[in-house]
């Protein structure tokens, strides 16, 4: 893929992502536990301007970066970050979904990361990937259920506050994340090292 050398290239490109994502969405059944998509194919997509920032990668090297360098990092270290494949089981955990799922931390430090570049770019990929992107895993005592949710239209809420079962031990589960724009303080983000 060339890179694309002006803001309106980024522009029209963004705008193909966020049709995409509508046709995914309208295609898909949605359940508690993952996104079955019906009839949608992954997306082979990277934003111009990178190396990292999108399905796979397409450096020859680690430290091989696109002209959007800072941005470039941010995706190449959530790249290298623990995750599980699609179509893979770690940890006691199946992803069945059509996308990796990654460590709560990884997503975490990634937000953070386009949160502190602060750029039309960086922010479009944060809204992107958390608007796909609806769970991560991490360690933590049973989920007995969600205590307080964040509503990001009348129609879609994520939770952000989990009941937890203190008397059992910490194992691997999903969280749900936050949408790109709610508040850091939620439990996806929680630093598993206070268990």
């Amino acid at each position: 893929m060339s890179e694309f050398s002006t803001v309106s290239e980024i522009n029209s490109s963004t705008k193909l992502v966020f049709l995409v994502i509508e046709a995914f969405d309208q295609n898909s059944i949605t359940t508690d536990e993952l996104i079955v998509p019906v009839n949608v194919k992954p997306i082979e997509y990277r934003m111009p301007g990178t190396k990292w920032c999108g399905v796979g990668s397409a450096a020859k090297h680690f430290n091989q970066l696109g002209r959007l360098s800072d941005l470039d990092m941010c995706c190449r270290d959530h790249d290298i970050c623990d995750s599980i494949e699609r179509g893979q089981e770690k940890y006691g955990l199946s992803n069945s979904n059509i996308i990796s799922k990654m460590h709560c931390r990884c997503d975490k430090e990634f937000r953070e990361c386009l949160k502190k570049i602060n750029s039309s770019v960086s922010n479009t990929i944060g809204r992107i990937y958390f608007s796909v992107q609806k769970k991560c895993y991490r360690k933590e005592h049973p989920i007995i259920k969600c205590k307080k949710k964040n509503f990001y239209s009348l129609f879609w809420s994520r939770c952000a506050k989990y009941e937890t079962d203190k008397s059992k031990p910490a194992k691997y589960q999903w969280f749900e994340l936050p949408y790109y724009y709610d508040p850091i303080d939620c439990d996806a983000f929680k630093d598993e090292k206070q268990l």
